[in-house]
C-alpha cells in the first residue's frame, strides 16, 4: 500500500526535517506528475501550485489534535520526471520547526471518488466555423452525451454577434473521470466537420462545477476539397492524479553534535576532568599545544570549522599565572542543538 517512506539514518533518505525550514518527503512508489503534462508558462505554474497543495505540515497536539498547517513556501521536484516519489518543501520564514514540538506530514493528491448521486457539471462549447459556412446553417452536435441526434434542436448551437456559435448544456457525472466525445454538424450527418478520424473529446471530472472550450472547424467533409483539407480531432484531457494518501511523524534532528578529541593521546575516552594539558609558566603561548578536535553531526556531517570557545570565564587563559584554566568548546548544528566540551590547561612552572 501507499505511504510515506520513514527516515533512515544510515542512508539520509525517507521522510525527514533537514533543517527547520526544509523537509524531504520519500514516497513508497512514484505518482503521476501534472507537471510532465503542462504545455506553457501558465500550465506549469498551476502544476506546481498542485503538487504544492498535496502536501500538509502540522503539529501534532496529541490525543489525534492538530495545529493548523504550516505555510509552504514552494515545493521542489523533478521537473522532467513524469512520475514523482521524493520532494524537497520548503517552509515559509516564520513556520520553522520547533524540534522540542511533534510533526506530522500529510500527503493527499485529493483524488476524487465516484458519487453516490449524481451531480451537473455545465459545459459550454464555442466554435467557429469555416468562411463557407451557409450564414442559415444549423451548427449543431452529434455526441456521445446527446445521442448522436445533430437533428434534435436540444443540440443546436446559437449564433453570436462575432459570428461564432455557442451552446451550453449539463452532463451528469458520479465517476470521478469521465469521458465524451462530439462532432461538430450542419445540423444532420449529412454534413460533418472534416476530421481525418475519430471525434473530438473532453474529460470531465466530478469536482467541477462547470467548464468550457473553445474550438474551430477548419472545413466541411461536404467541400469540393474536402479529400485534402481533413484535420486531427481536439482530444481534451485532464490530469488524472495518482490516487494516493498517507501521513508519517516528521522525523527532526534533536541529537546535539558529537565532538571526538583527536589529540593529545592522553584526552581519549577521558572525562573533562581528566583531560589535562600543561603549560609552561612565563611563556608565551604555543598554539601546538592546543588539542585536535573532530566534529560530526547525525544530519550536518562534519561540523568541525563549527567549533569556537565562547567568551567567558572558560575562554582565559593566563600564563603569568600558575593554576588550572577549564576551556569550553562549543558547536551547534543547525537544529540549534549545542555540544559543548571542556579541558583544562594547567600552568606550570618548571623545576
Amino acid at each position: 500500500s501507499f505511504k510515506l517512506l520513514p527516515f533512515s539514518p544510515e542512508e539520509m533518505s525517507g521522510t525527514y526535517a533537514i533543517d527547520p525550514r526544509t523537509l524531504v518527503v520519500k514516497t513508497s512508489s512514484a505518482v503521476a506528475s501534472p507537471y510532465a503534462e503542462a504545455e506553457n508558462d501558465e500550465e506549469r505554474v498551476a502544476a506546481e501550485a498542485l503538487i504544492t497543495s498535496w502536501f500538509e505540515i502540522k503539529e501534532d497536539l496529541g490525543n489525534g489534535q492538530y495545529g493548523e498547517a504550516l505555510e509552504i513556501e514552494r515545493v521542489d521536484f523533478g521537473k522532467t520526471n513524469t512520475t514523482l516519489n521524493t520532494f524537497v518543501i520548503a517552509l515559509a520564514e516564520g513556520s520553522e520547526l520547533d524540534n522540542t514540538k511533534d510533526y506530522e506530514v500529510f500527503f493527499d493528491t485529493m483524488y476524487p471518488q465516484d458519487l453516490e448521486t449524481a451531480k451537473e457539471v455545465t459545459v459550454t462549447l464555442n466554435v467557429t466555423v469555416p468562411e463557407n459556412t451557409p450564414s442559415d446553417a444549423v451548427i449543431s452536435l452529434g455526441a456521445s452525451f446527446g445521442g448522436w441526434s445533430p437533428d434534435n434542436a436540444a443540440w443546436a448551437a446559437t449564433k453570436q454577434s462575432d459570428g461564432t456559435y455557442s451552446i451550453t448544456f449539463t452532463i451528469s457525472v458520479t465517476a470521478a473521470y469521465s469521458t465524451h466525445e462530439y462532432k461538430w454538424t450542419q445540423g444532420s450527418w449529412a454534413i460533418g466537420e472534416n476530421l481525418a478520424s475519430g471525434n473530438r473529446s473532453f474529460v470531465l471530472s466530478n469536482d467541477m462545477d462547470s467548464v468550457e472550450f473553445d474550438d474551430v472547424v477548419l472545413a466541411w467533409d461536404n467541400d469540393a476539397d474536402a479529400a485534402d483539407t481533413k484535420y486531427a480531432a481536439t482530444s481534451r484531457t485532464v490530469f488524472v492524479p495518482t490516487n494516493a494518501s498517507a501521513s508519517l511523524a516528521l522525523d527532526l534532528d534533536t541529537e546535539a553534535p558529537v565532538l571526538t578529541f583527536v589529540s593529545p593521546l592522553s584526552f581519549v575516552g577521558k572525562e573533562a576532568a581528566d583531560r589535562i594539558i600543561e603549560v609552561p609558566w612565563g611563556q608565551p603561548f604555543d598554539q601546538s599545544l592546543f588539542p585536535r578536535y573532530s566534529v560530526t553531526d547525525n544530519r550536518d556531517g562534519d561540523i568541525t570549522s563549527f567549533v569556537f570557545v565562547p567568551k567567558g570565564e572558560m575562554s582565559v587563559l593566563n600564563t603569568a599565572e600558575e593554576g588550572d584554566y577549564v576551556i569550553m568548546l562549543q558547536v551547534e548544528d543547525k537544529w540549534g542543538n549545542v555540544t559543548q566540551e571542556t579541558f583544562i590547561f594547567r600552568v606550570v612552572k618548571g623545576e
